[in-house]
């Protein structure tokens, strides 16, 4: 009876804390979780035959093919794979072994990977800001209760809008489900945790510009390279408004331009992480000269970090829908980076 309890227990967690299926809106900045997870949902990966815990992402786990042989045998060994396919989509990115992320099989497990390392949990009370935006971005991972409440299992966020949630699990009765979550009435023991892979992502090589060339406190550092995780993920090749934005800020047209002819100038290269923070150190000198001193002036703390973001993108990065985006930035900042990274 253990395999069809358990069985049970993970199609129960779908069915009590999502409302509603989306195949429709994903939302992604840049490449993630998200998207190789959305990937093996539309490839229809499954097992086979279905209830014998058969599939790839068990098979990658273990370095061989494992499950369930004998489906009339109800003591035969479990092969539950919420954990394994949520891992198997971090190794698609290169996550495994650069401490970004585990290689378990095991949702519990992997939540105390990331909360023994600081990572700044949040639940339903910290994920919506005062103008009813999330706090989330694609790739982030998501831990539901189950509905006997003794385990949880774990999937991958896709999409944010107002307090609404889609994620995609695996192991839902032996298929991946693309679901939606509302936040704002769900239980208490939901977790989400932020997936930042900063060593994959430049993430260190910037804050050590920020800080050691630019004078930086650690508040806005963090508030800048909140604004990059949105802005670019941290790369500093990738195109965006349709090709006419660039980098790791997407300076757009003229500003792209100028950034092409400042790195010429100086004899850099301004397709390189190195030319693109000396242009933003230029910009902040020259054009952005009372964002600095308010960056200056930030105190160091969460709260200062929080009004970093929340600056940086309203003046430098002038994004559609200003005042939200800035928010969720500045939140990233307050909620996410500085505890990571300086507490």
């Amino acid at each position: 009876m253990m395999k069809k309890a358990l069985n049970i227990i993970v199609c129960s967690v779908i069915a009590t804390v999502f409302l509603s299926f989306n195949t429709e809106k994903v939302w992604a900045d840049s490449f993630t979780m998200a998207d190789i997870a959305m990937s093996e949902y539309l490839a229809g990966e499954r097992e086979d035959p279905m209830g014998s815990d058969r599939i790839k992402y068990n098979e990658w786990y273990y370095g061989y093919p494992v499950g369930n042989t004998d489906l009339q045998n109800d003591s035969a060994e479990i092969y539950r794979w919420d954990a394994v396919f949520v891992c198997w989509c971090a190794d698609q990115l290169g996550f495994i072994g650069r401490d970004c992320f585990p290689a378990s099989n095991s949702a519990d497990e992997i939540f105390q990977w990331f909360s023994l390392r600081g990572y700044q949990l949040y639940g339903p009370e910290s994920l919506i800001s005062s103008t009813g935006a999330a706090n989330i971005r694609p790739g982030d991972i998501i831990f539901l209760p189950a509905k006997d409440s003794t385990s949880i299992t774990v999937g991958i966020i896709t999409a944010a809008e107002s307090s609404m949630v889609s994620c995609i699990v695996g192991d839902v009765c032996g298929t991946i489900q693309l679901c939606q979550l509302d936040i704002a009435q769900t239980s208490e023991n939901v977790a989400i945790f932020p997936v930042i892979p900063s060593e994959s992502n430049n993430y260190m090589e910037i804050a050590e510009f920020l800080t050691d060339k630019m004078s930086l406190s650690p508040a806005a550092v963090c508030g800048i390279i909140a604004n990059i995780i949105y802005e670019s993920n941290g790369l500093p090749n990738i195109l965006g408004d349709n090709g006419t934005s660039y980098g790791i800020c997407q300076w757009h047209e003229e500003r792209w331009q100028d950034l092409i002819n400042y790195c010429n100038a100086a004899g850099l290269d301004w397709e390189t992480i190195e030319g693109q923070l000396m242009f933003l150190w230029y910009e902040l000198d020259s054009r952005f000269i009372e964002l600095k001193n308010l960056l200056i002036s930030c105190p160091t703390s969460p709260e200062g970090a929080y009004q970093a973001g929340y600056s940086f993108c309203q003046a430098y990065e002038a994004p559609d829908d200003p005042t939200t985006k800035a928010e969720i930035r500045g939140f990233e900042a307050m909620y996410n980076l500085y505890p990571l990274w300086y507490n």
